[in-house]
Parts: structure tokens; sequence; C-alpha cells
């Protein structure tokens, strides 16, 4: 009884640590792709302001959506 008890909180913790293993490489990609996303929008700032001042101004815009 004993024995088998230790067993399950063993399997417990081994599953907590492979969950966290997890979590931590999830975080890392995730990390990785909001770089690279901040690396493309101050590339994409530029153009996207010239296009924003091109552009005339929408409907939503005049109500204030975009503020």
């Amino acid at each position: 009884m004993n024995s088998l008890s230790l067993r399950r909180n063993c399997i417990r913790l081994l599953r907590l640590f492979r969950l966290k293993e997890v979590l931590r490489r999830g975080r890392r990609i995730l990390v990785q792709q909001l770089q690279s996303n901040e690396y493309r929008r101050k590339s994409l700032i530029n153009t996207s302001q010239i296009e924003r001042n091109w552009k005339k101004p929408s409907l939503k815009a005049k109500r204030g959506y975009y503020r």
C-alpha cells in the first residue's frame, strides 16, 4: 500500500516536471515569435504610416474608432 502511494507520487511529480518543461519550451517559442513580429512591425512602420496618410479617413476613424 505504501509503495503504491509512493509510486503514484513519483508519477505525479514526473508529470508536473514534464508539464513545466513543455510550458517552458512553449514560452521560449512564443518569445521568439514575439521578437520576430516586433522586428517585422518595426520594418513595416514607415510603409504603414505612409499608407495611413495616403488613405482617406474612414467612417470608423471619423468616429474615433482607432484612438
